[in-house]
């Protein structure tokens, strides 16, 4: 009776995997390119990338500052296994510490005069799946500059330009 019953939930478990182009063995069934093979199980299982929720910044935000917060969530139906940044638009990454599915982290922001600047998130989950978020934002952290020359010599200057 036991082992019946074994056998009638792989039946249904491989009635739910689906054939695909690349194929993944589980036991005798195929497991469709969105599953993985729980190999003790033989059961074919439904595996998602992660998913981000970016708290801050807002996408085409202005920040005015030498730092921004960087916070938000990641979830995955594994567990995120790793949070990445880039600010080169993926040429360099560095690690951003999760808390559970958390994540709160400073950014040093580069000096610029109202320019965009690229922030890229990338996750992993313990299948390697990987999903990214963009968010740009816009850098004008450099104090407008005043400069006064002295007038020309014998210049004359109008009253009505200095009152309104």
């Amino acid at each position: 009776m036991i082992r019946w019953t074994l056998l009638a939930t792989l039946a249904v478990a491989a009635a739910a995997c689906r054939p695909t182009a690349v194929e993944i063995r589980c036991g005798k069934t195929s497991c469709a390119s969105n599953q993985f093979c729980a190999s003790k199980q033989l059961v074919c299982v439904l595996d998602e990338a992660p998913t981000f929720f970016v708290e801050s910044p807002t996408p085409g935000q202005l920040v005015a500052g030498d730092t921004l917060t960087l916070s938000g969530a990641v979830h995955d139906d594994n567990g995120a296994t790793s949070l990445e940044l880039s600010t080169d638009n993926g040429n360099t990454w560095v690690q951003v510490p999760l808390a559970g599915e958390r994540f709160s982290a400073k950014v040093a922001l580069p000096t610029m005069d109202f320019q965009s600047f690229p922030l890229t998130l990338r996750a992993h989950d313990s299948h390697q799946q990987a999903a990214s978020v963009k968010i740009p934002v816009t850098i004008d952290n450099v104090a407008p500059a005043v400069t006064l020359t002295p007038p020309i010599d014998g210049a004359k200057l109008n009253l009505a330009w200095f009152t309104s």
